[in-house]
């Protein structure tokens, strides 16, 4: 995957959370550093979220919008 794929991977997964409040992205080469890049990418929109991996498939990565607290 080169860095245009993988920016564009994130900025897809990033742009699901801000939508759905959640997502997930399958076949990931280096899901360590994607996780790094989308909570940068969320960072930047002023977003809080989480991300992890599958249990049953460690190429998935997931995230999901944080809650405000008081909400």
């Amino acid at each position: 995957m080169d860095r245009v794929d993988l920016e564009a991977l994130v900025v897809r997964l990033v742009d699901q959370v801000q939508n759905n409040g959640y997502g997930a992205e399958y076949d990931v080469e280096d899901p360590s550093s994607v996780q790094e890049l989308v909570q940068h990418e969320a960072r930047i929109r002023g977003l809080r979220i989480r991300t992890g991996t599958l249990t049953a498939d460690d190429h998935a990565v997931w995230a999901y919008l944080l809650k405000e607290d008081g909400e």
